[in-house]
């Protein structure tokens, strides 16, 4: 009981940093200008229809205003007072994380949702990041997705609803993780007329002891700047979180990208260290761009990483092995 009473209050501090930022932003902003002051950041859970407004998140400036993370190579921090594990101290924690664009298991023109809970079991995984994923949609049969890859891979699962439809259903991205999630939100990033609505999926994941916080996102296709201003967004609250993290997910742009130069100023790529080839993710044939990406903080040593090829989706996967750093063990009352 203290051990796990110890581990929530560690998730509840991380998350009030992650908040008390973005209203220190938000007021920030509201005194440069001359107008009302900005609306104050909600969060809503996951599950249970769209996502928050737009407005949710601050607008971003030209460059990142959270506080960045120590760049690769630099020394191992001390972890702060707050970032507790609640299990024994062993030494690191191999980490295998997979992030895979589903296409809503739709391949060849038909529905094949369990292949693809076989190809994501072939790997092993601990932590999956999902993009595109249906909810009780016509085109895929009205299926819980989420819930039913849960059940087949016996996982738990956090789920972000970004987009309801006229017809019925939502359409959004999904954290399915071996260990308990102990919580989960959905935040709308910033969007503009006429696009898509997206959304930063949290999900915060006890790591037999040690808090692990998961966020996933799939940005815009189609709009380099649209999608700029949401990695922008994203990284406002994951800079601000000083748990052991993990951000995953179909971001759409190369690595020469200003979206992927942005977000290397806060987390590490694991391609360029021990990546296996050139990490090209689409068209799943023949690829030629890398457009996927697992990507880490200083909590976390990458090991191996690869790419894995699905006969359903019109994305390959990639996944990641990481060692998760072994936090102090923080006594409880």
């Amino acid at each position: 009981m203290k051990q796990q009473q110890a581990l929530t209050a560690a998730v509840v501090v991380g998350l009030l940093a992650v908040v008390a930022t973005l209203l220190a932003l938000t007021a920030q902003r509201g005194s440069q200008t001359a107008g009302p002051t900005a609306p104050t950041p909600t969060v809503s859970p996951a599950p249970s229809g769209t996502a928050p407004a737009p407005t949710a998140l601050p607008a971003p400036t030209a460059t990142p205003s959270g506080p960045p993370t120590a760049p690769p190579g630099s020394p191992s921090p001390v972890a702060p007072d707050q970032v507790c594990a609640t299990g024994a101290a062993t030494g690191p924690r191999r980490l295998r994380v997979l992030t895979f664009n589903i296409h809503a298991g739709l391949g060849g023109g038909r529905l094949q949702l369990g292949r693809v809970a076989e190809e994501i079991a072939a790997t092993g995984a601990d932590v999956v990041f999902l993009q595109e994923v249906d909810r009780f949609r016509a085109r895929s049969g009205r299926t819980d997705q989420p819930a039913l890859l849960a059940q087949r891979l016996g996982m738990e699962v956090a789920f972000g609803s970004n987009v309801r439809h006229p017809r019925g259903g939502q359409y959004g991205t999904a954290i399915l993780s071996r260990w308990p999630i102990v919580d989960q939100r959905n935040l709308a990033l910033p969007n503009r007329p006429g696009l898509e609505q997206r959304g930063l999926l949290f999900a915060a994941i006890d790591v037999e002891g040690t808090p692990l916080h998961a966020y996933g996102t799939h940005l815009q296709h189609t709009r380099g700047p649209a999608r700029l201003e949401q990695m922008q967004a994203a990284l406002q609250v994951i800079a601000a979180d000083p748990v052991p993290k993990v951000f995953a997910g179909d971001f759409n742009a190369g690595p020469a990208s200003a979206a992927l130069q942005v977000a290397r100023r806060y987390l590490a790529d694991p391609w360029p260290v021990v990546g296996d080839g050139p990490g090209l993710t689409v068209p799943p044939r023949a690829p030629r761009r890398r457009i996927d990406y697992v990507l880490h903080d200083f909590w976390s040593t990458p090991v191996a990483a690869r790419t894995v090829r699905s006969q359903v989706s019109d994305h390959i996967a990639v996944q990641v092995d990481l060692d998760l750093r072994t936090l102090p063990t923080c006594l409880a009352g």
